[in-house]
């Protein structure tokens, strides 16, 4: 049985227990209105605001606007005599036919020492070198950005990876042998393409064979050098207090774990899309924004110029908005282009109120734009990184309505934006029915706990080489954590100044178990409420007032307008 949800995805029960899938799985959207099963037996999902989702026990795929699907919020889903699928939609009614068309795929290059394109002069690779693969399908009818794929290697995987939009694949070979890399296409109608294949040779790297041949002098020496280079490396660990893990701090990319597919997909489609990214407290939204920020600054685009710019909300009263985001904008601006920006409003010194208006901000970003578009042969694009937006939903309508109009105006073109945050109001009601200030959002993406292999990755990585973790220890922390990013730090942290303070390396069970309730008891009251996709009703009713209260004054301040315009 599957269930649709509101906010939590969907859900399948086979009479023992639930499996649930999010966005994270691949569900365009986490509201979900039709559940309905063709005569495949595929899965097809009906989202509010994310288009069509389907699923065929292996692979999720969607369908959208960008397809040519009449709205993104679907009513309902039926399948034809014929076969064709009906949807209806918030924009009309589709008929949809779906094609038994494979894709194909081709591999591509070989990345070792260096790169290779003619698949036939690969030399064999020397193990604990990375190698990268990578491969391209041809596939008219799927967008790019929706492209999947599966790899595995025959010697190694018993079964396919889990299907990704990544198109190169990671390897480094432990081991000498002769493997055998497979890759196939999956397009937007779940058909998959044939096989791809490529023959791969491994060798031991020369010093190991030398090392062989000398083995009877050199295993004292190597055994010796190894025992008191390690010694002395966790030596110093100790005597400097080394500890790698982050509390309370936005993480730099060595502790940045699982979420490279998440900005590999927003930087695919960012050029023309805007996205929400939400999720509960200390998930690793405002991480995931510096990160973006920084593939961005450093993206070698053939088409667009990106120019991110970080905008934190946390704290800015409304009448600050307009310029928060000026000054935001001006200060990537200058930081990555050389020549001096043309005189602004913002810093105009002879601003009568001292408040910086909407206007204002159109007509700085304008000459801003302008001003970057000259000699740039690519497109200008301006990111907005925008965190804690949770702000957003104690403004006024007209200010988020006033937003809006940046990402729909005149500037569009040119105009990017990443919202991220706890909460944003969606349901906003406007006069005369008209369209939600957020409706020009593309995407809206929860931000989940790790997979269990990058949370263990988090635990161990940092520290290789220094302390080590009993197996069960690392259990208890995945255990205890619920794998979310914030809580393995603190688990990590505590755990490596509990051992620095005892003069040991290895983190042990009992150390876990110590730590466990101050942990967990400071990440409560950290993060607050635990469902954390959405605000306590206490405060969800005091927003849900604050805003019943600005539309009437906003209702009375039109009502003067209009007398004073009669009395005139």
């Amino acid at each position: 049985m599957w269930f649709g949800t509101w906010d939590g995805g969907v859900s399948r029960y086979d009479g023992k227990a639930f499996v649930n899938f999010t966005t994270a799985d691949g569900l365009a959207h986490n509201r979900v209105r039709a559940v309905y099963q063709d005569s495949e037996g595929v899965m097809w999902f009906g989202t509010y605001g994310g288009g069509v989702s389907r699923y065929d026990g292996n692979t999720w795929t969607s369908l959208d606007t960008r397809e040519g699907l009449a709205g993104n919020s679907l009513g309902g889903i039926h399948q034809d005599s014929d076969g064709s699928l009906w949807f209806t939609t918030d924009g009309g009614v589709t008929r949809y036919r779906q094609s038994t068309t494979s894709p194909s795929v081709r591999i591509v290059s070989v990345k070792t020492d260096r790169t290779y394109t003619n698949l036939r002069t690969i030399p064999p690779i020397t193990t604990g070198h990375r190698v990268t693969i990578k491969y391209s399908a041809l596939d008219f009818k799927t967008l790019p950005e929706k492209q999947q794929y599966q790899v595995r290697i025959k010697e190694l995987d018993s079964d396919w990876r889990k299907p990704t939009k990544a198109d190169t694949f990671d390897i480094i070979f432990d081991e000498a042998g002769t493997y055998t890399f497979e890759v196939r296409a999956i397009d937007r109608d779940l058909n998959y393409s044939e096989l791809a294949s490529l023959t791969l040779h491994v060798k031991r790297p020369w010093w190991v064979f030398v090392l062989l041949g000398t083995i009877g002098i050199s295993i004292p020496l190597i055994v010796l050098g190894f025992y008191f280079g390690k010694r002395l490396q966790t030596q110093r660990a100790i005597a400097q207090q080394f500890n790698p893990y982050i509390v309370g701090r936005v993480v730099g990319e060595d502790l940045f774990y699982g979420r490279s597919d998440l900005i590999t997909d927003i930087e695919r489609t960012l050029a023309n899309n805007c996205f929400l990214l939400y999720g509960e407290r200390r998930i690793g939204k405002t991480s995931l924004q510096h990160q973006l920020r920084e593939r961005l600054s450093n993206a070698d685009d053939p088409t667009y110029r990106f120019i991110p710019a970080y905008i934190d909300l946390q704290g800015v009263a409304e009448d600050d908005f307009f310029r928060t985001i000026a000054a935001g904008i001006v200060d990537a601006v200058g930081a990555r282009h050389a020549s001096p920006l043309p005189s602004l409003r913002l810093t105009d010194d002879d601003l009568s109120d001292h408040r910086y208006s909407y206007r204002d901000l159109n007509r700085d970003l304008r000459t801003v734009i302008n001003h970057l578009k000259e000699g740039e042969i690519k497109t200008i694009k301006l990111v907005l990184l925008m965190d804690e937006v949770d702000t957003l939903n104690t403004y006024s309508l007209r200010t988020n309505l006033n937003l809006r109009g940046l990402f729909m105006g005149p500037l569009k073109e040119n105009l990017v934006l990443v919202m991220s945050g706890l909460f944003l109001k969606m349901d906003w009601s406007t006069e005369g029915g008209g369209s939600p200030p957020f409706n020009f959002l593309s995407r809206e993406i929860e931000i989940q706990p790790l997979d269990e292999e990058n949370a263990r990755k988090l635990i161990f990585e940092p520290v290789k080489g220094f302390y080590t973790y009993e197996p069960k220890a690392i259990d208890l922390i995945l255990e205890y954590s619920e794998l979310r990013p914030f809580t393995i730090q603190g688990f990590c942290l505590r755990a490596v100044n509990r051992v620095l303070a005892d003069g040991r390396t290895k983190i042990t069970v009992s150390d876990i178990e110590g730590i466990k309730d101050s942990v967990l008891a400071e990440v409560q009251s950290i993060r607050g409420d635990r469902a954390g996709t959405s605000l306590p009703s206490s405060l969800n009713e005091a927003l849900a007032l604050l805003h019943e209260e600005k539309s009437r004054v906003e209702e009375l301040e039109a009502e003067i307008e209009q007398l004073r315009e009669a009395a005139a």
